[in-house]
């Protein structure tokens, strides 16, 4: 966590996602990853084989697709350059 921070005073707040929800890559609404440079997922909540199966696939594509879709709540699809590394401890 110490490294996300220092990396967070030095890139901006606004380009960093930090969280433990693990539900923005495996749900349907990732809207949150709009616009970031990180996404830090913190102790990813896999209690089954199966759940670490589908976020695994899950990033298999944000790592190595160079487009991503994006949706939100009430709101229509959208493509985007993939610009997101990700960090998963």
């Amino acid at each position: 966590s110490t490294s996300i921070e220092f990396l967070s005073n030095v890139l901006g707040n606004t380009v960093i996602l930090q969280t433990a929800d693990a539900n923005i890559l495996t749900g349907r609404f990732n809207q949150p990853l709009i616009g970031k440079l990180l996404f830090v997922l913190e102790e990813a909540p896999c209690a089954t084989h199966d759940q670490w199966k589908v976020l695994d696939s899950k990033l298999k594509n944000f790592i190595t697709e160079p487009r991503i879709t994006i949706e939100g709540k009430g709101k229509d699809q959208i493509t985007v350059d993939n610009t997101c590394s990700i960090i998963l401890f």
